[in-house]
């Protein structure tokens, strides 16, 4: 079990309902997006329940974890990843508030609810947010409009350019578009990869859960850091199987390697 306490600060008897509601309603959407990233298990793994509401000098409620029961079908126990999900939160504030480089585990849809929680400061009475791990280790960060500032930075890529990025594929989705999300194997941040097909779609189950390499059109912000890849193909590491997706086996884009073989290719971009 972990415990986690939010604060919005300002003066309790200024801030609206709907400052409250909305940002607790993000702090539950970066926990599930957190949990579902740390835990691997396809779903959130953990629920939250308040454990204590206050108001003195600002408005704070802590919230305990308590793992999901399994489903009966399921035939092993699921991983507790409460600790490691609570000192993931307040690492997300840390790296926005003081470090101004995006957070490891939050995909795009991660930090735009950040911008979301950001964008109410200074509305109704709120002044800023404290984020806290209570337990099993008490830390705490305060963030202001410092954070607002760099997430504007952070959200928006600056440039594209052909590459690759290299990590494991967790989760797929297909709501509004067909992507799924690769994890950084040196900085674990999340990275949006959008795919077109269904037959693309089936390629991406086939690898899901394993280590693999995204070839596309990769956009980068202004850290350098990679949001979203345009996926023309995928490699899944260890297997030496290089996946290309449908629309590369129809021939659109002859040039996407130049005059390098594949392998060539791949050893080019680990190289810099």
């Amino acid at each position: 079990m972990s415990r986690l306490r939010f604060e919005i600060q300002g003066d309790p008897n200024s801030i609206s309902l709907l400052v409250y509601s909305s940002a607790t309603a993000r702090v539950v959407q970066i926990l599930r997006e957190l949990d579902v990233a740390i835990s691997g298990e396809g779903g959130a793994s953990l629920n939250w329940y308040v454990s204590d509401l206050s108001k003195n000098g600002s408005l704070s409620m802590e919230v305990e974890s308590r793992l999901k029961p399994p489903a009966k079908s399921r035939k092993r126990p699921r991983p507790d990843v409460s600790n490691p999900v609570a000192e993931s939160f307040v690492t997300t504030f840390e790296n926005i508030q003081d470090r101004g480089i995006s957070p490891p585990y939050l995909s795009e849809y991660g930090l735009e609810k950040l911008q979301a929680m950001m964008a109410l400061l200074h509305a109704n009475g709120a002044r800023g947010f404290i984020a806290s791990a209570i337990e099993p280790q008490h830390r705490s960060v305060s963030v202001n409009e410092n954070a607002a500032r760099t997430l504007r930075q952070l959200l928006p890529p600056i440039k594209q350019l052909e590459g690759s990025v290299e990590g494991r594929l967790e989760t797929i989705s297909i709501h509004t578009r067909k992507k799924f999300i690769i994890y950084h194997a040196i900085t674990h941040k999340a990275v949006t990869c959008t795919i077109e097909t269904d037959e693309d779609l089936e390629l991406a189950k086939r690898a899901l859960g394993h280590k693999i390499v995204a070839f596309g059109l990769i956009s980068i912000n202004v850290k350098n850091e990679p949001l979203q890849v345009n996926v023309k193909s995928i490699r899944i590491l260890g297997d030496g199987k290089r996946l290309p997706l449908a629309h590369e086996l129809t021939g659109s884009d002859p040039d996407f390697t130049g005059d390098l073989s594949t392998d060539d290719y791949i050893r080019s971009i680990r190289r810099g």
